[in-house]
């Protein structure tokens, strides 16, 4: 009886194991490699003195930090990212953030983002913009990582922007990532 009951056991553990082993391959082979970004924390300070590009290692797409060495038109990107980023996470209503929105965003997304629309929210943020990215394979994709605090609680997140041929913002979504310490 005890025999059996081990051998019962043992079939049930190993089926466990399976289902656990199944379920990590398939994450593993389902997760899409080039949406994978390694997050790296910089002091704002740093990240303004920073003069040298820096890639971050992978096979495709490769993403670079813009700096401040870029070609002119590309600083204006990088300018309107800011803006938007800035803005999206420093304000002191929500009214106030749509507003600041309005002129860096499609009329497209101030529509589906109800940009437009008076809310009465007092709700306040505050944060910084880390680091700016762009993908090499797709020029008008970028991210954009932030630190925000709000109501008292710290956030640190990647904005995925993408942008139109009139350099404004046309898609945004957020990734928010748990920050180690």
């Amino acid at each position: 009886m005890i025999e059996q009951k081990s051998k019962v056991f043992m079939v049930f553990l190993s089926c466990c194991l399976g289902i656990f082993l199944l379920g990590g391959l398939y994450w593993l082979l389902s997760t899409p490699k080039e949406s994978q970004v390694v997050p790296t924390f910089r002091n704002h300070q740093a990240s303004k003195q920073s003069s040298e590009a820096k890639t971050v290692p992978q096979s495709s797409p490769e993403i670079k930090t813009s700096t401040t060495q870029t070609q002119p038109s590309s600083l204006s990107v990088e300018q309107t990212l800011r803006m938007f980023a800035e803005s999206y996470i420093n304000y002191e209503s929500i009214n106030e953030r749509n507003l600041a929105l309005l002129p860096l965003v499609t009329e497209n997304y101030a529509k589906e983002n109800v940009l437009k629309t008076p809310i009465s929210s007092n709700l306040s943020s505050s944060g910084q913009v880390i680091a700016v990215f762009q993908d090499k394979n797709h020029s008008q994709k970028w991210l954009v990582q932030v630190e925000q605090a709000q109501e008292g609680t710290n956030l640190a997140y990647m904005l995925e922007l993408e942008l139109d041929e009139q350099e404004k913002i046309s898609q945004m979504s957020c990734h928010l990532y748990k920050l180690a310490y």
